[in-house]
């Protein structure tokens, strides 16, 4: 017995199945390729942050005040060793009532001093004890009170007359 070719019919069929496999193969190639390319991410999305919000500062008035002293006029003659007080006054006189904070400068008196308060909001007063420490030298001395908040300061000072014992 011979053997015989297959019929044609049965030939077009592998053909056809030999197609749609390659075709398969290349959908399946053409798809894994666009994976690997753009990567889809499917984890949960980082949320975006929203924009701090930024502060813009709304113009205040400069505070504006006055300072003074008194006792006498703002003098006094101390013997070394002894002290003297007076009282610094701060008045509000236009814009902002914002806190004033007081300063001492006694130079190079090497007078002591000794505030109430360092600091408020206008209207207010402070006590301020200045001693004169024993050996200081007879003469006058300047002691510079400043109050201040941000660029406004203002000053007065209260002058001490060092005096030796008994005289004037």
């Amino acid at each position: 017995m011979v053997a015989s070719a297959q019929p044609p019919q049965q030939t077009g069929n592998i053909f056809k199945t030999m197609m749609i496999g390659l075709v398969i193969v290349v959908l399946v190639v053409v798809f894994l390729s666009a994976w690997v390319i753009w990567k889809p991410d499917f984890s949960t999305p980082t949320p975006t942050p929203s924009p701090t919000p930024t502060f813009t500062p709304v113009p205040t008035a400069v505070p504006e005040f006055s300072i003074q002293t008194t006792t006498g006029g703002g003098t006094a003659d101390v013997e070394p060793g002894k002290s003297v007080q007076a009282t610094v006054y701060v008045k509000w006189v236009d814009g902002d009532k914002l806190p004033i904070n007081l300063s001492v400068d006694p130079g190079t008196s090497g007078i002591l001093y000794n505030l109430s308060a360092g600091g408020s909001r206008p209207d207010f007063s402070s006590e301020i004890t200045m001693t004169v420490p024993e050996g200081t030298a007879a003469g006058w001395y300047s002691i510079i009170i400043t109050g201040s908040n941000g660029p406004v300061s203002h000053s007065c000072a209260f002058n001490i007359h060092v005096i030796g014992p008994g005289s004037t």
